[in-house]
């Protein structure tokens, strides 16, 4: 069952100095909580790269969040995922090797303020595929958005400018147990893509889905379905007033996927599988199909093999559900610290 072929090399560095015998180090192209991330060439092969640098100093929520995105970027394979190439460690700092992206599309929606349908659709497409891949492997996100969604180059068309990669894993979760106990109860993510069921306390992988449905909303209309400046009276819409769908020219099959996405009863709401094979995404001219998503998934996960590091494994044993008292403001506000208001790496700074 598991793809003996995604092996993520750990290599032990003595300090940043061993990194300039193998990369050309270029310009910084993000930075936040974690530290910097700079694009880089790689010398032996002159494939481009961006590596994120970590401080192995972090401690508390910074520490366990890094330490768990990076045991789920060695598992995941995945064409709209972001790719983790290898990793260095020396004895301060873990280097991350990943693949370049060249924007992102919280800033290209910014741009244009709405996309068509047809542009839309692409990128639901593509997205769902993603989302579906981690809940097949019991990966829930926990914090889809705009911002997290950076822009790639197509190896198949490089004039594309939708080919999208999901990132920042940082508040993603490998579920555990079945039924009742799979249930998760952190309050985290981001306020606006949050689902109904995340702020009352017990959520699945469904939550996902209500974030899809909020992108699709958002980059159909040009506006959020629930808004406002106070996260109280935030929560309060989102929790008790229904969705609206404004007067648009949009299709009915786009129409009834999104509100299939936003039911607020997760145990009602359309799951991620369901949505590849809805006669929007599946019925046109998605890149995506059913078929390939089936050859694609005979690709499956698998844990890194090998000798593992021990700031890495740390993770394991150590507790990631987040203090009680951790409130939605208090949460939203290490978001912006530690994230940026760009997700996982901010390439137009």
């Amino acid at each position: 069952m598991k793809n003996p072929e995604r092996i993520v090399k750990h290599i032990k560095i003595k300090d940043h100095a061993d990194l300039e015998h193998i990369f050309n180090i270029g310009t910084e192209i993000g930075e936040g909580g974690f530290g910097k991330v700079v694009a880089v060439k790689e010398k032996a092969t002159n494939n481009k790269w961006a590596i994120k640098t970590i401080s192995k100093s972090l401690s508390g929520l910074k520490l366990v969040f890094l330490q768990r995105e990076i045991q789920i970027l060695k598992m995941v394979s995945h064409p709209h995922i972001i790719y983790l190439d290898r990793v260095y460690e020396s004895i301060k700092k873990i280097y991350l090797v990943m693949e370049l992206c060249h924007g992102e599309l919280f800033l290209l929606f910014k741009e244009k303020k709405s996309f068509s349908e047809s542009i839309t659709k692409r990128i639901t497409t593509d997205l769902v595929s993603a989302v579906a891949y981690l809940h097949k492997n019991d990966i829930v996100h926990r914090d889809i958005k705009l911002e997290n969604i950076l822009l790639a180059k197509n190896p198949k068309d490089p004039a594309d400018e939708y080919y999208i990669k999901l990132s920042d894993f940082g508040l993603s979760v490998i579920k555990t147990g079945t039924g009742i106990e799979s249930m998760l109860h952190d309050c985290c993510g981001t306020a606006l893509y949050m689902a109904p069921e995340m702020l009352s306390g017990s959520y699945s992988h469904q939550c996902d889905v209500w974030a899809i449905g909020v992108i699709i909303y958002l980059l159909l209309y040009g506006v959020y379905p629930f808004f406002s400046n106070s996260e109280k009276e935030l929560a309060r819409k989102i929790l008790k007033d229904e969705v609206t769908y404004p007067a648009a020219k949009i299709s009915t099959d786009a129409l009834n996927l999104m509100k299939q996405a936003l039911k607020k009863d997760p145990a009602f709401r359309i799951t991620s599988i369901e949505m590849l094979e809805s006669s929007w995404l599946s019925g046109g001219t998605g890149r995506i199909n059913m078929m390939d998503m089936m050859k694609q998934w005979k690709e499956e996960l698998m844990v890194p093999m090998g000798e593992e590091s021990d700031w890495v494994s740390m993770a394991e044993t150590r507790t990631l559900r987040l203090h009680p008292s951790f409130s939605l403001t208090e949460e939203s506000s290490f978001q912006t610290s530690y994230m940026g208001r760009s997700g996982d790496v901010n390439f137009n700074r």
